[in-house]
């Protein structure tokens, strides 16, 4: 199926759920995830498409969001539609600065998760870590 339909579709499923997701007080998560559908012009097509306060972005922080014109243009086609920032390392090469400045401006006023896949033995010790990362990111 060519990519602009299989994009069609999936805003028109979402749009389709977004409503009744929204009498329940939810909020649907689309993450910018996948061979494709990590592409951030692919996410804008298909919120367009689903058109519903209900809908939300989970930014994924993929090396595909500097792709292209880079962060600062990608991040904005999807800006009004995030609900969830998905941290992978907060610790990396990724421009986690400019990602937070991005955020702060946009008036994202959602969360932030963090995935980290190194094994620790003090675990605690990294989460307080992570949070002192965090904290004067957003500060």
């Amino acid at each position: 199926m060519p990519i602009p339909k299989t994009l069609e579709q999936i805003g028109h499923a979402l749009g389709e759920l977004g409503p009744f997701a929204a009498d329940y007080g939810v909020e649907l998560r689309l993450e910018v995830h996948g061979r494709g559908t990590s592409e951030l012009p692919h996410i804008r097509t298909i919120m367009d498409v689903a058109d519903h306060p209900a809908v939300k972005v989970c930014w994924n922080s993929n090396a595909a969001d500097l792709a292209g014109e880079g962060l600062e243009h990608n991040f904005h086609l999807v800006a009004d539609h995030i609900g969830t920032v998905h941290i992978h390392d907060l610790v990396s090469e990724y421009p986690w600065p400019e990602l937070f400045g991005l955020l702060k401006q946009s008036g994202f006023d959602g969360w932030t998760l963090l995935e980290e896949g190194n094994r620790t033995a003090d675990p605690i010790r990294v989460m307080k870590y992570y949070r002192l990362v965090w904290e004067n990111m957003i500060g």
